[in-house]
């Protein structure tokens, strides 16, 4: 099945199901009176205030590509892994894609998922458990959530789960989500460059005419 795929540009259906969880949380955020971009309009009123809030989300995404840049260096143990997994398995599905479409999908992804984990569920939470407690929760419970839906490996989990915690406390400092959504959708845009343009991506020209991989 991936390597069916891996023949086929998949960027469009990536770009669709990340943006349709936008819509989700703008739904569920009806649904639950819950506004998943409260404090994020964008009017000539507050304009220096969102221009502000994605400033900080550039910022923010240095120590994730800090961690992106050490985590991809290791090839032993569960991480290497997952290195391995993303290189042949994940890379190719994305192989065709051109930079612009890299750049919709990661946009797609961090207006997606910042709205529905950071903007819908982390607020729900908060709002409904009074005091810092109920922030500190929110912020868990989103990322505990974020974790399992990214839930490719158990190492994949858990490095989502601490991305989703950092995020939080982002979310949760700035109090607007463009920040989070800045920071999330221009680390997926250097992770999906980085992976898929690394000639450590390439598949093996015959992988089956050399077995015995290791003594």
């Amino acid at each position: 099945m991936a390597n069916a795929l891996a023949h086929r540009n998949i960027a469009p259906l990536a770009f669709f199901f990340e943006a349709a969880l936008g819509l989700l949380a703008i739904g569920l955020g009806n649904w639950f009176d819950v506004d998943p971009l409260e404090n994020a309009s964008l009017n000539p009123e507050t304009r220096w205030q969102q221009a502000s809030a994605v400033g900080w989300g550039l910022l923010a995404t240095l120590p994730m590509l800090v961690g992106l840049v050490t985590l991809r260096k290791i090839q032993a143990g569960p991480l290497g892994e997952l290195n391995q997994l993303v290189d042949k398995q994940l890379a190719p599905l994305f192989a065709e894609a051109r930079l612009w479409e890299l750049a919709l999908i990661a946009l797609a992804a961090g207006w997606g998922e910042e709205l529905l984990f950071r903007g819908w569920l982390q607020t729900l939470v908060t709002r409904n458990i009074a005091g810092g407690t109920g922030l500190w929760i929110g912020v868990l419970l989103s990322a505990a959530v974020f974790g399992l839906c990214h839930w490719i490996t158990s190492a994949y989990a858990l490095l989502a789960l601490l991305a989703g915690i950092y995020l939080g406390i982002l979310f949760l400092a700035s109090g607007n989500i463009l920040t989070s959504v800045t920071t999330h959708a221009l680390y997926d845009f250097v992770a999906l460059v980085w992976i898929t343009r690394s000639p450590s991506s390439s598949p093996p020209a015959d992988e089956t005419t050399n077995p015995v991989q290791e003594t």
